[in-house]
């Protein structure tokens, strides 16, 4: 992919270019290299920890990785600074605690991304949260997350 051979010759020139490790970390996502888009990313966000989506690009890979505690706090970081990414990541905070077979934590987070007009959390809390079933039924199919970069 030529973005990733522009991004790896840009690194070669400025090794600590925040912006730089973070489009790498995401373009290794898209590429199912998720424990190296992970270092990236975090990398980059040592450097520049304000840096806008890092976080949240962050939890979905860990997400996707399935380390669910780790994605847990991150996605609630995002969540506590209430940024353009809080429903999605209210809706894989609970997706990581169904993973767990937390019930009562996956719940609470679907009923605030509800609260917020996600679709898919208003049918899981119908169908899952407010029932005694231990599974969501025809759990609606998400697709991985489009990052603000698009290749």
């Amino acid at each position: 992919m030529r973005a990733a051979l522009h991004l790896e010759k840009s690194l070669g020139l400025r090794p600590n270019n925040a912006d730089a490790l973070f489009l790498r970390g995401v373009v290794k996502g898209e590429l199912f290299k998720e424990d190296q888009g992970i270092v990236d990313i975090e990398a980059a966000l040592e450097l520049k920890p304000d840096m806008a989506d890092g976080l949240m690009s962050l939890g979905v890979l860990q997400f996707e990785t399935k380390e669910y505690d780790k994605a847990i706090a991150t996605f609630t970081k995002v969540i506590e600074a209430k940024d353009d990414a809080l429903k999605d990541a209210l809706y894989y905070r609970a997706d990581c605690y169904y993973a767990l077979k937390d019930k009562e934590g996956a719940c609470e987070s679907w009923r605030e991304a509800a609260k917020l007009g996600e679709s898919d959390a208003r049918f899981i809390v119908k169908n899952y949260c407010n029932t005694d079933e231990d599974k969501i039924p025809k759990k609606p199919v998400r697709t991985r997350r489009k990052s603000v970069i698009e290749f």
